[in-house]
């Protein structure tokens, strides 16, 4: 066979294209058929007997070619099997990775809003605050002196109820009858 091609290459070439389109033929489609195994087999024997039949009818091959066409598209049919599932393990490997993957990141991002809201809740003062040594006001970025309890209310979570010490309600209202009326009440 080697001999003939040499006597004539046109026959060669002829042969050498044969060969190169039935094989090309072959690989392309294992790329985009089924993961199912006797799908792949199925197909594979259809693409190799059509080839093979392609090449008779149209190429006008000899039985010798005929033999060695199918011989060739053997192994060649077998590699592709071989070649699609290893594929297509890769693939569903793949895609479960991906989908553990999106998983583990839809929780990072749940955590992140959490430790966010967290954050945002927590307001700390840290520093020096300049205070009035008398009236205890407090002076703020802008210079501006603001009650205490407006000041924490806005750098803090707090949130201030008004009530009086015993002291200040002496110091206050110790003079008034109501007062001292209240105070006896209290203390019978």
């Amino acid at each position: 066979n080697g001999t003939e091609n040499l006597k004539n290459p046109r026959q060669g070439r002829k042969q050498d294209l044969r060969q190169k389109s039935l094989t090309d033929s072959g690989l392309i489609f294992y790329q985009f058929m089924s993961s199912r195994f006797y799908f792949t087999v199925i197909a594979c024997a259809f693409l190799g007997f059509g080839s093979v039949l392609t090449s008779v009818i149209f190429l006008n091959m000899d039985f010798s070619g005929l033999v060695g066409s199918v011989l060739f598209l053997v192994p060649i049919n077998f590699l592709g099997i071989v070649i699609l599932r290893s594929i297509n393990r890769t693939r569903r490997n793949e895609y479960l990775s991906f989908i553990e993957l999106r998983e583990s990141n839809a929780e990072k991002e749940k955590l992140i809003q959490n430790l966010q809201a967290t954050l945002d809740e927590v307001k700390v003062l840290r520093g020096f605050i300049p205070i009035c040594a008398n009236c205890k006001k407090i002076r703020d970025d802008e210079g501006y002196w603001n009650q205490i309890e407006t000041y924490l209310e806005e750098h803090s979570q707090m949130a201030f109820s008004h009530g009086m010490c015993p002291d200040c309600a002496d110091e206050l209202y110790g003079k008034e009858e109501w007062f001292k009326k209240m105070k006896r009440e209290l203390k019978s």
